[in-house]
């Protein structure tokens, strides 16, 4: 009986210190990967700096561009928590934040949809628009003066 209950304490022991061995040699440091796409029109978005931020006081970590693809990633990141800021023109900002652990080192972030800052402000000029003609008068001390006409494009 007394050897059964030490074979078993000796077993949880070695299954123990097993496991612990398992997580000191767990990844050190991680990987963050994602993909940026135009939230409108589904096309990625290259060439598109990211910036990876510590989360507790937003220091500067790491900076990528995005490729032509659209897609961007980390390599080699300290564990811990960050916030991932997205800065491309003409889209709002993003600033998800990630979390790099033993447990889960490596991090997708999939694709991520930005979404423009402003919907159809393109405007063109078609060619049935006139140009606009105004009459200016301007004052003088002596006389008013009429100007011939004012284009206005």
């Amino acid at each position: 009986m007394k050897s059964s209950v030490i074979n078993r304490f000796l077993a949880a022991l070695i299954f123990v210190l097993g496991s612990l061995q398992l997580v000191a040699s767990g990844p050190e440091n991680g990987r963050l990967t994602g993909q940026l796409l135009d939230g409108e029109t589904q096309e990625p978005i290259p060439f598109a700096n990211v910036v990876l931020l510590r989360a507790d006081d937003h220091s500067f970590v790491r900076s990528v561009a995005t490729n032509a693809e659209g897609t961007f990633k980390f390599n080699n990141i300290p564990l811990g928590d960050y916030t991932v800021r997205t800065t491309v023109l003409g889209y709002k900002s993003l600033k998800p934040v990630v979390s790099l652990s033993m447990l889960q080192g490596r991090v997708a972030l999939g694709s991520v949809e930005m979404q423009p800052l402003m919907r159809g402000l393109a405007v063109r000029p078609s060619k049935k628009d006139a140009p606009i003609i105004r009459q200016a008068k301007v004052a003088s001390a002596s006389r008013t003066l009429t100007a011939s006409t004012l284009t206005v494009r």
